[in-house]
Order: C-alpha cells, then structure tokens, then sequence
C-alpha cells in the first residue's frame, strides 16, 4: 500500500510536469529526474524536474529556413589577374517582379575598393546569354577580405530565372578614391563546375571523422579561405544553423556530415 502511494504521487508529479511544459508550449520534456524525499518519519514526497523543450525535425527546419531565403546564388568563374579583388559570387533576388543583384568577391589584400563599374553576362538554362551593362556595385564593407555589396536593380525579367552561369567583367573600379581601370581581360577561373564538385568531395572526405558541428565550421573556414571560397554561402549559412542547434540540443556526433550531404544532394537536384 505505501508502494502504490508513492506510485501514485510520482504519476500525479509527472503529470503536473506535462501541464506546466504544455503551457509553455513545449511539446518535449528531456532531462526528466525523479527523486523521493521525507519530509518526516511518515511523511514523504515526490519531486520531478526536467527541462521543457520544443523538437521540430531537422530537414523541416532547413526546408523552412531555405523558404524564407527567396536570394539565390551564382557561383563567378572568370577574375581579372592584373586586380586585387576577385569577384566570387553574384546573388540573385526577386522581389515585387523586379529582379536585383549583389556582389559578393574576395578583397586580397584588404584594399579600400568601394565601387565596381562592371558588365554581367549571364548564361540561362538554355544556353541563351543574357548581358547586362554597366552595373554598379557600392556599399562593400571595409576591412574586410570577404566583402559583398548593395542590392542593385538589373534589367533581367523574373521567367528568366533560374540562371546557369554568371561573368563578371570589371571595367573601372575606385580604390582610395582612384578611379583604375584594368589593362587585362577577364581569364577563366581556376574554379569550373567540375572542380567545385571534385572541391565538394574533398570537403566531405574530410569531416568524415569531425564529431561536433563547431568542429566542421571551424575547417569549413579554413578550407574556404584556402579554395577560393569554393563552398557557398547557403552551405556556409546551414553549417551555422547547425552549429547553433547543437549549442541548444546538444551534440549529435555523425549526423552533421549526413544532413551537409543531404542539403548538398539537394542543391545538385535543383
């Protein structure tokens, strides 16, 4: 009888537990301890704890978080020799049926270069080039290798979207408030399509044995700044998401690598 007392007030405390992280709008409750204590001789109580959480799956997560980022991303594959800047990628948003563009590009040596005149050629799925002349980019942060410029309108229309390919020609630039224009033509880059995948590969194979998700982003880092910035940023931006969710959650050692290369199946499919 004493036994099924105390059954009965641990189901009573549990319960109590499920309302109090219902309210909360939890709809988890990890951690959960249960502990008995005597408060005198004959006289004794029951105490639960745990710690109220809400569990969504990952894939819904990223698919959710992929949704409310409408920008795409074009991958720049021709670069000037004779400037210190490369451009590396072109971003790509639609908005109100206008269609506008950034530019993201590597500033090798930290240079104080705040605006690009420039022509953009783009390719579509069909192989139709699509030009775009005198395109001005500004508003690039300063100090700072990795710089990405303002939004800027572009005379492409929405069912032209998506597009292939992109070529970046710079045809003036400001740097120090030093209007320079190059002497070279653009040249294609070490970076074709096969080697980002061959560059892919060589990623994956490496964070085959990384148990932590803080792990990956800190050689994903490394192995950027060494390739070019050869991973892009919606990948650079999911490996974020993971590392925070493992700040949350916890750690979840080898599933990292597995939902990197499910995201990445994902993008070669599109």
């Amino acid at each position: 009888m004493y036994s099924k007392k105390l059954n009965q007030a641990k189901n009573i405390a549990l319960e109590s537990l499920k309302h109090t992280a219902a309210h909360l709008e939890a709809n988890a409750i990890i951690g959960v301890t249960v502990n008995f204590t005597a408060f005198s001789n004959d006289i004794m109580g029951v105490i639960c704890n745990g710690t109220a959480v809400k569990i969504e799956k990952i894939n819904e997560m990223a698919e959710a978080a992929e949704k409310k980022d409408s920008i795409s991303t074009l991958h720049v594959y021709n670069y000037n020799p004779s400037i210190p800047i490369r451009p590396m990628e072109v971003l790509l948003s639609v908005k109100d049926a206008a269609v506008s563009c950034a530019l993201s590009m590597k500033d090798i040596n930290e240079n104080a270069i705040t605006h690009l005149d420039t022509d953009l050629i783009f390719e579509n799925l069909f192989g139709d080039t699509i030009e775009c002349k005198q395109i001005y980019f500004g508003g690039f942060q300063k100090n700072s290798r990795r710089r990405t410029s303002d939004f800027v309108s572009i005379p492409i229309p929405p069912e032209e979207l998506p597009l292939k390919s992109v070529k970046v020609k710079i045809k003036r630039y400001i740097d120090h408030e030093t209007v320079i224009i190059p002497h070279h033509a653009e040249v294609q880059g070490e970076s074709a399509a096969e080697s980002r995948t061959g560059g892919i590969a060589e990623f994956l194979k490496a964070i085959e044995s990384f148990k932590t998700a803080k792990e990956i982003q800190d050689y994903a880092l490394k192995f950027n700044d060494a390739h070019d910035e050869i991973l892009d940023s919606k990948l650079m931006k999911f490996i974020e998401s993971q590392v925070q969710m493992e700040r949350l959650y916890g750690g979840r050692p080898g599933d990292y690598v597995a939902a990197i290369q499910e995201l990445l199946k994902k993008q070669s499919c599109q």
